[in-house]
């Protein structure tokens, strides 16, 4: 296909004319820019070969350059470079491979443009990157390395409700961007490259919130895995409890749930098992967070958001979509009761919140992984002293639920129940004479079970 034959009416020397003109970069006057601009950017929507032409190093080094000159050029002068840029990368590798090789800073400046309200550039700029790094990896690696992905998250973080056509393809291609992180992390950086990464963290812990309405679940999902890519790392994990921000990890899984919550109604099951994960995914982290040593300087059983979500939750009891949430705050309390050496703490829980009644009554409801939890808070609450060891086995539900937990057919909830058990009755006779018929019960079952382990390991090793 020729460029006369696919882009109508136009004269082959006018285009020729016009690629010459685009390489010498921003250096012509500006009727001519902007004619030969506008000429190869229409152009190239449909003919594949003024796109290659376009794509070749000579070409996009013009281009960019254009792009990339301060704020001297007029918006329809970028805006049109822009769309060359784009329309060049559309499915050649060999332009994605030459513009990558001349680096993203031109992208990096236009996308700060964006965040001051240039946003129709904005959008052109990102339609150019996804074009460039779709299916591309050397050109997302390079974005990462210029920087790019702290435009795209300060630039959504700019503007949450405005205009910007292109956050979709925003995300996904925050997404390409970061999922190099592990890789580029330690590498030798560019100029200037990771001093926004605690603002990026900071930024993308909030993103959620501000597009809940705006995104589809594909998209959503998207995001939230960008998310992921930074909070799985333990040095991220620290960052974030240095900065008191555990509360917006905690934020940020309670926006997901919410996310989740209509869609078994609303939309197809399917895009409901793409966010689910990822609810489990913010759990182990939020309970890595919470073991650091750092979480109990910051926080405490008294906090607000300890008191008024984590330890709220746990009141109210799981429910059919909570129950990841409830799985959260007991893992979050249990991490921090275990730091926690003030008294008060501990009685203000079972004194004036009853949270061991609250605890001990749900347990009949939950699977192993909230039973595990659950059992785990009650046992962090009677371990400082006597007094709150009795008042919890003083619960009408104590009794019913320890023989739930020493009867239960999981091993391991099995052993919760017997830690409980000799937790309870530590240093406490009545206690212990309480529950006597149960230990014994337990202790003759894990007799049993051993003799029984035992006898497997002989058969086995009984030669055939």
């Amino acid at each position: 296909m020729t460029p006369s034959s696919s882009a109508g009416d136009l004269d082959l020397g006018d285009l020729e004319k016009a690629l010459i003109t685009i390489s010498s970069g921003p250096t012509l006057p500006l009727n001519e820019t902007v004619q030969s601009l506008r000429l190869l950017a229409d152009a190239s929507r449909h003919d594949e070969e003024i796109r290659k032409r376009l794509g070749e190093t000579k070409s996009l080094q013009g281009l960019t350059a254009i792009v990339g000159y301060g704020n001297d050029n007029p918006h329809e002068v970028v805006d049109a470079a822009l769309r060359c840029i784009g329309n060049a990368c559309i499915d050649n590798d060999t332009a994605r491979e030459n513009v990558t090789a001349i680096g993203f800073e031109w992208a990096e400046r236009r996308l700060k443009c964006g965040f001051y309200g240039e946003l129709a550039t904005a959008d052109l700029t990102i339609k150019a990157l996804y074009n460039i790094c779709l299916d591309y990896e050397p050109a997302q690696q390079q974005c990462f390395r210029d920087d790019i992905h702290a435009g795209l998250v300060f630039l959504c973080e700019a503007h949450p409700d405005s205009e910007l056509e292109a956050y979709p393809l925003l995300f996904q291609l925050l997404f390409w961007i970061c999922s190099h992180r592990e890789a580029l992390k330690d590498a030798a950086p560019l100029d200037g490259h990771g001093t926004h990464e605690s603002a990026i963290v900071t930024t993308l812990l909030r993103l959620p919130a501000m597009y809940k309405e705006l995104l589809e679940p594909d998209e959503w999902a998207m995001l939230y895995e960008t998310c992921l890519v930074y909070l799985r790392d333990t040095e991220v994990q620290q960052g974030v409890v240095q900065r008191n921000e555990a509360s917006e990890v905690w934020k940020l899984l309670v926006c997901n749930e919410e996310f989740v919550d209509p869609y078994p109604q609303a939309r197809d099951v399917e895009d409901v098992k793409l966010l689910i994960p990822i609810s489990t995914s913010l759990i182990w982290i939020l309970s890595d967070v919470a073991a650091l040593p750092e979480f109990a300087k910051h926080n405490t059983v008294r906090s607000s958001w300890i008191e008024s979500n984590v330890v709220q939750w746990i009141e109210v009891g799981p429910g059919s979509s909570n129950n990841r949430l409830y799985t959260a705050a007991c893992q979050v309390l249990g991490n921090v009761l275990w730091a926690t050496k003030a008294p008060e703490d501990f009685s203000y829980l079972v004194d004036e919140r009853g949270l061991h009644d609250a605890l001990l009554r749900n347990m009949n409801r939950l699977d192993a992984e909230l039973l595990h939890a659950s059992a785990g808070v009650v046992l962090q609450l009677a371990r400082p002293s006597v007094e709150l060891r009795e008042r919890i086995a003083s619960s009408k539900w104590a009794e019913v639920m320890l023989e739930h937990l020493c009867r239960h057919e999981n091993p391991q909830i099995q052993q919760d129940g017997m830690r409980l058990l000799r937790a309870l009755g530590q240093t406490n006779a009545a206690i212990q004479t309480r529950f006597a018929e149960l230990a014994r019960e337990v202790v003759a079952n894990a007799s049993a079970g051993a003799e029984a382990a035992d006898a497997d390991t002989s058969m086995a090793e009984t030669p055939g």
